[in-house]
């Protein structure tokens, strides 16, 4: 008898245990919280944020410049990183050589933006770009002028970067940024060919663009 009210509770907590997954990830439709984001900005498109970024030259740019008719396909890094870092790079290789062989170069657009920028400076980006060999033209490779530019940068696009001393944990993605400077979608990294169709849909004047 005394037994019952403690088994009572133990299957009020397992239901509770059970809901708070369903809660986090929107009723099992979302298993992970990048998939979350994902579905997020695919229903509401997200203004990303205006920052200043330097290149490998300390010039000063924007993520999407004025009056640009390019989508773009922006990925976060740190060049220091050697593991999902690096997966990205080989990533942004790939699509740079498909957005040439395709001529598709003056309609997209890779960007590189670092989340590190005490480490990456304009320096260590010209380091990078000798061992990723990213064409100007086709891929920029960008830095925060300092690490005050980070954090709306960081919260819009959703990455995550946790430092565990001199190790950087993070999430990464393919962000799809329209012409107007909107966040409107988010691929999984491994996942360049989806990345790729999403960004020419909104390629202005391609048959069906938004």
């Amino acid at each position: 008898m005394t037994s019952r009210p403690w088994l009572l509770v133990a299957v009020a907590l397992a239901t509770i245990g059970l809901a708070l997954p369903v809660v986090a990830t929107r009723g099992f439709t979302a298993f992970t919280t990048d998939t979350a984001r994902a579905q997020d900005v695919a229903r509401t498109p997200r203004p990303v944020p205006t920052v200043v970024l330097l290149d490998a030259d300390s010039v000063a740019q924007p993520l999407v410049p004025q009056a640009s008719a390019r989508v773009r396909i922006v990925g976060f890094v740190a060049t220091r990183c050697v593991t999902l870092c690096a997966q990205q790079n080989g990533v942004f290789q790939l699509l740079q050589r498909e957005l040439v062989a395709r001529g598709l170069d003056s309609e997209i657009e890779l960007v590189t933006v670092s989340f590190d920028p005490v480490w990456d400076t304009p320096r260590a980006l010209r380091y990078f770009a000798m061992a990723q060999r990213p064409d100007p033209r086709v891929w920029r490779v960008l830095t925060p002028a300092d690490e005050r530019q980070l954090p709306p940068l960081l919260a819009t696009f959703g990455i995550r970067v946790i430092r565990e001393g001199t190790e950087l944990v993070h999430n990464a993605a393919l962000h799809v940024v329209s012409t107007d400077g909107r966040l409107v979608g988010i691929v999984p990294v491994d996942d360049p060919t989806a990345a790729l169709t999403l960004a020419r849909r909104y390629v202005p004047g391609r048959a069906g663009a938004p």
